[in-house]
């Protein structure tokens, strides 16, 4: 109770301090505002008083100043809320001692606060001036997070270079006719600049009709980024190009290459001029020749026409040291990679029919992809071809393939494995310079199906379960379809039109495999390509096998206990005929051909469905042919 006496007694005299006139009630933003208040006047009050007495704050710095200097005590300033560990840091990187003779930590703080003080931008010059622009560019998608998002038109658009004339392309090569005839330095300097101009306008043009989207991404921050570098670093060239003051072993250089491109379109001269002004005498430091940068001693500089050059800086000549040295990496790499791909090359030595890379020329009649997006789409799906083939031949033991030994067998199964999966990144790196994140998604997801579809088939052989027919479609939908449904839905990406090829995709995926396990216990062309009835050697459950021991399942010679021909994986070729014998006595080869011209007949009404495409017909009645009865393969 007398708590409680003593708080009211303490409120009461709190408010009669700070009553206010006119007022019955009291709220406490009075009280904070009356407190500000008094807390103002005895801030003025107390630089008042110091302000009456500048005889004594002159006494006391001079006495300061009249101190050695390791003897002196400097201000206190506010440096108390500082960790050590970043007092240490800052002090490191500014390279100066962390503790002197006898400084605590407070005197350490206070000395580091003044260093930041009297040289705040002592490192400026150090900085990497992509990784300085990257930042700027990050720093502007951060703040439009934090300060809500606006998706205004032209709010990510790099900026253009600023001209007052109206430059063009014929304009340009006409006066690069004149560039380096007679003496004539001011007219060389403004079609140099003229042409600069040009060629960075093209590029944010360029850059900037991107979509909103693509700008934002990680690749169209970095290609903003290469060009607001590039306008930074060529400013100093262009004011010297506009003042007509640029040095004359540079000009004649600039000449040289402006030449090569606009006149004669050489790039690889032009390229090579280049290298010689950048290697040779004119702006790099004795010390670069062709073959790399060597040491020299500090004390010879570097000239051009008696003007030393930014490469008499010891550090930005090992920034440069290090940019050949990641060269060489870079080709040593390239080297490396030929051993890697060995297996790889050994497949392609002996390329198939390359079925899906006419499969994408086929659909291209529809989707109309240029021919470069094209081409790189097919790249990606061959490489993933080759890749899951050599899986394969591992996880099927088999030993030939197109005709030769399996890769495997050649390289080793630890070195085709490392092969294989470097592939599918390589692959992947490819579909990532296709420029459109959908790639990405496209590109995992049916690698995903490609790999679920093999490991049902994969899981059954093991265990020697058959599966039934409904079971059987969806794995080849998935196992096989996964690229053809790769290559589409990629090009689809890029394709001037829309299309429905979900339901057209999937009967094409089964046609090919049940065609393709058919040929393969029936066809003798096949048997001479890889080995005769492979299938049966590899237990697998083809289609034929299912259709054949779908009635049968609990007593089948197939793969019953008492003969147990699937779980033997016979090799001998007429233990594999008697098997294909029973297949056909039970009409599963009868019947799986019913089922193809099915599949035919279906591929060939969706077609015409969608307008028709002559080439995509073709490819199946390609395909189609290889289909015979079996009695006109037994009679060859």
């Amino acid at each position: 109770m007398d708590i409680l006496r003593a708080e009211i007694e303490r409120k009461r005299k709190q408010v009669e301090e700070v009553k206010i006139p006119n007022k019955k009630y009291l709220k406490r933003c009075d009280l904070i505002q009356k407190e500000e208040e008094k807390n103002r006047e005895n801030y003025e009050a107390k630089h008042r008083t110091v302000a009456s007495t500048p005889a004594l704050v002159t006494k006391n710095e001079l006495r300061i100043e009249n101190q050695p200097k390791e003897m002196r005590i400097e201000p206190e300033l506010d440096c108390n809320d500082l960790p050590r560990t970043d007092v240490i840091r800052r002090l490191r990187s500014r390279s100066q001692p962390i503790t002197l003779f006898g400084e605590t930590e407070q005197e350490s703080r206070a000395r580091l606060r003044k260093l930041e003080i009297e040289q705040p931008d002592m490192k400026e010059g150090w900085k990497n001036d992509f990784q300085s622009a990257m930042k700027e560019v990050d720093h502007e998608l951060i703040e439009e997070v934090i300060k809500g998002e606006q998706y205004n038109t032209g709010k990510h658009d790099v900026d253009m270079p600023n001209s007052t004339g109206d430059t063009n392309w014929e304009r340009i090569e006409a006066n690069a006719q004149l560039l380096g005839e007679g003496d004539n330095p001011n007219r060389d300097c403004d079609v140099i600049r003229e042409f600069f101009f040009y060629i960075l306008t093209r590029w944010g043009k360029a850059l900037n009709a991107r979509d909103e989207v693509e700008k934002r991404s990680a690749e169209g921050k970095l290609a903003a980024t290469m060009h607001k570098q590039t306008m930074e670093h060529l400013r100093p060239l262009m004011k010297n190009l506009e003042k007509h003051n640029v040095n004359a072993d540079i000009r004649e250089h600039l000449i040289k290459i402006c030449r090569l491109i606009i006149i004669d379109r050489d790039y690889i001269r032009a390229n090579n001029a280049y290298m010689e002004m950048a290697i040779g005498n004119a702006p790099w430091p004795v010390g670069v020749t062709r073959s790399g940068l060597h040491q020299r001693p500090g004390s010879a500089k570097a000239y051009v026409s008696n003007i030393a050059h930014v490469l008499n800086d010891e550090t930005q000549r090992k920034y440069i040291q290090l940019a050949v040295c990641c060269t060489v990496c870079a080709f040593c790499c390239k080297m490396a990679d030929s051993e890697l791909l060995a297996p790889y090359d050994y497949m392609l030595k002996f390329p198939g029919k390359q079925f899906r890379s006419q499969l994408a020329k086929a659909f291209n009649f529809w989707l109309n992809v240029d021919v470069e997006v094209l081409n790189s789409v097919m790249g990606v799906v061959e490489m993933l071809h080759n890749a899951s083939l050599m899986i394969d031949d591992i996880e099927d033991n088999s030993l030939l393939r197109r005709g030769l030994p399996v890769t495997h067998l050649i390289f080793g199964i630890p070195r085709t494995i490392n092969t294989a999966n470097y592939l599918y990144f390589a692959a992947l790196s490819r579909c990532i310079l296709l420029g459109k994140f959908k790639a990405v998604e496209i590109f995992t997801e049916q690698l995903l199906e490609l790999h679920r579809g093999q490991g049902k088939e994969l899981y059954w052989r093991d265990i020697v379960q058959c599966p039934t027919e409904e079971e059987y479609e969806k794995m080849a939908i998935q196992k096989t379809g996964g690229l053809f449904a790769l290559t589409i839905q990629l090009m689809e990406l890029f394709g001037k039109k829309q299309y429905d090829f979900k339901s057209l995709i999937a009967n094409l995926a089964l046609y090919f495999q049940i065609r393709d396990d058919y040929i393969n216990l029936c066809s003798h062309s096949y048997a001479g390509q890889k080995t005769f009835a492979e299938d049966l050697t590899e237990g697998k459950f083809s289609y034929p096998i299912i259709v054949a021991i779908k009635e049968k399942c609990n007593d089948d010679e197939i793969i019953s206990n008492h003969y147990d021909i699937l779980r033997q994986r016979p090799t001998e070729v007429e233990v594999k005929k008697y098997c294909i014998r029973i297949i056909e006595e039970r009409g599963a080869f009868g019947y799986t051909l019913k089922r193809l011209q099915e599949l035919h007949d279906m591929l060939i009404s969706h077609i015409s469905t969608l307008g028709g495409n002559k080439e995509l017909e073709n490819l199946i009645e390609m395909l189609h042919k290889d289909v015979q009865p079996m009695h006109s393969l037994n009679s060859k």
